[in-house]
């Protein structure tokens, strides 16, 4: 079960959510003329006061229990890995890769889900304790070389030593 504090982070990020919705809502409305200017201003101006205090209490929140920000970067990485999978899969089903290739991708998107859902983060830390299979380009006749951050492609001369 969620602490008090976790439920108070889920109930704020909740309404910012509604108002992000209700700012939208009244936008759209106003620019097709069904709200009055003056009634739009209000709105927007209500709700956008409302939007920085609760960034403020949330961001509070944050930096004051870190199991909440913790907690926040866990459901963003399964958002984020979910978005991941759907990629993959719309690039199988419209051909874009073929099957085999896209279930590799799709198993590693699995395994860093299984991470995430054990509270280990892929992001953060020493890493996911795994290389992606693509980063492995040996196989391929190529070579990654990530030294400095900026990944540069080789292509790796199997036939050294021939004659």
């Amino acid at each position: 079960m969620a602490s008090e504090v976790e439920e108070v982070y889920e109930l704020l990020l909740g309404r910012a959510r509604a108002i992000d919705a209700a700012l939208d809502a009244v936008a759209r409305l106003h620019q097709d003329d069904d709200v009055p200017t003056a009634m739009y201003e209000a709105f927007t101006t209500e709700y956008e006061r409302e939007k920085e205090q609760l960034r403020a209490v949330i961001s509070t929140l944050r930096s004051e229990y870190p199991e909440v920000e913790r907690e926040q970067l866990l459901v963003s990485e399964r958002r984020v890995l979910q978005e991941e999978k759907s990629a993959v899969q719309d690039a199988i089903r419209t051909g874009v890769i073929n099957d085999d290739i896209g279930e590799r991708l799709l198993e590693e998107i699995d395994l860093k889900v299984d991470l995430v859902a054990a509270g280990e983060s892929t992001v953060l830390g020493g890493g996911e304790g795994y290389d992606e299979f693509w980063r492995d380009l040996r196989d391929l006749g190529l070579a990654v070389d990530e030294g400095d951050g900026d990944a540069e492609i080789t292509v790796v001369d199997h036939k050294q030593g021939e004659a």
